[in-house]
């Protein structure tokens, strides 16, 4: 459903509560038990090294490294 498309009384009717009032504490409590808290799940973190390896995979950052290792073979000349 396209809520943020409704009115306000269209939404709250739908979910059954009011503006002014809101949700009685009964209310809150059977609905925490049916749907959960409304938390997004973290999921897994990726390592450090992940990361650090993850910097990797740009194509100009290859080209930067390339040029450094050249500039190290070639030193001053």
């Amino acid at each position: 459903m396209n809520w943020y498309k409704l009115k306000e009384e269209e939404v709250t009717s739908s979910v059954g509560t009011s503006i002014e009032r809101g949700l009685s504490e009964k209310e809150v409590e059977k609905r925490l038990k049916r749907y959960g808290y409304n938390k997004l799940d973290e999921g897994k973190k990726p390592s450090a090294l992940f990361v650090f390896l993850g910097q990797f995979k740009d194509f100009m950052v290859l080209v930067l490294l390339a040029a450094t290792f050249i500039s190290g073979v070639l030193g001053d000349t």
